[in-house]
């Protein structure tokens, strides 16, 4: 028996014809992209409105702060004010303590401008980006006598330092960087040193104070300045400044030339008269110490008549009204 073994012919495989494929819905990617960014503007919603309920809560605490110091600085209470400082410089808080133990926290009488405690500006308050720091400013009313019984208003703005501390915010000592480089300007009969945040008011009391020294040296009666006669001022930011200043004080200093607080020390003027203001209460201690000098006064060899000739002195030259009393 035989078997006729028979082969089918070669069979071709041939791949299906390709489909075209089904193109994606842009609807659908475009609802994906619309739920992607509503589910991000959400969080970042959140996220800002918790960042401001944070920095809310910081404001206030700060300026919770700040009314303590500020209501303890009204009636003279040191003790209250060392509480909230910062330890970090020792100097810096035992003279920051005992200006508001003598009531020079915001008096400066010294300068001829009288502190109405009652009648501050509401305060504000800008944190720092990581929430460790601020600064609070606060215009603060002054009556200033022009005379004839007679008062005038100014306000000088205020700056505060704040630092938080393990459980509050503490008043704090600024940083350099607050303050910025030490600068120095002379001129004929003035020679100042001032840090730069100051530089814009001080460059400008300068020419004045300048100018009221070459009055003083020329115009008054049976008065002469000998020739390269100049008086140094610095203005200075440490805080026993604004104790120094006043006629006083000048005028019984022992070291040479002249140290008054910097203006943002004092309150920046807050109009054109704040700072006629301002630089009166400057300029009557340059003079003072500039006739000092001149005259050689002994201290302290009657030193309540030799005020009171100081006073004419610094009212003929158009620095206090005649009937002023001398501080």
């Amino acid at each position: 028996m035989s078997f006729d073994w028979q082969t089918e012919g070669k069979t071709v495989w041939e791949d299906a014809p390709s489909q075209p494929p089904t193109p994606k819905s842009r609807r659908g990617r475009w609802v994906v992209v619309a739920l992607v960014l509503l589910a991000t503007a959400v969080i970042f919603q959140g996220v800002r409105q918790r960042l401001a309920q944070v920095a809310g809560q910081v404001e206030a605490d700060v300026l919770a702060s700040h009314a303590v110091i500020h209501e303890a600085a009204v009636r003279g209470d040191g003790e209250v004010v060392l509480s909230f400082l910062s330890g970090r410089d020792a100097d810096w808080a035992s003279a920051t303590g005992q200006l508001a133990a003598d009531g020079l926290t915001y008096g400066r009488d010294g300068l001829n401008l009288t502190w109405l405690a009652e009648q501050s500006a509401a305060p504000t308050v800008v944190v720092a980006a990581d929430l460790q720091s601020a600064e609070v400013t606060q215009g603060e009313r002054y009556a200033i006598d022009v005379g004839n019984g007679l008062t005038e208003t100014v306000v000088l703005e205020q700056t505060a330092v704040y630092r938080l501390g393990n459980n509050r915010w503490l008043l704090s000592p600024p940083e350099a960087e607050f303050w910025g480089a030490s600068r120095t300007i002379l001129g004929q009969y003035l020679v100042v040193h001032f840090p730069t945040r100051d530089a814009a008011v001080v460059e400008r009391l300068f020419l004045r104070l300048d100018d009221k020294l070459g009055q003083m040296c020329t115009q008054l009666p049976n008065f002469t300045c000998p020739p390269g006669f100049q008086i140094d001022v610095i203005f200075s930011p440490e805080p026993e400044a604004l104790a120094q200043a006043s006629l006083g004080a000048v005028i019984t200093a022992e070291q040479t030339g002249l140290r008054l607080p910097t203006p943002t020390l004092v309150g920046l003027p807050q109009s054109e008269a704040a700072f006629q203001a301002l630089f009166r209460g400057y300029a009557s201690l340059v003079v003072a110490t500039a006739v000092t000098d001149l005259v050689d006064w002994r201290c302290c060899e009657e030193v309540d008549f030799y005020q009171a000739l100081l006073n004419d002195l610094l009212s003929q030259l158009g620095l206090r009204p005649s009937s002023a009393v001398a501080k």
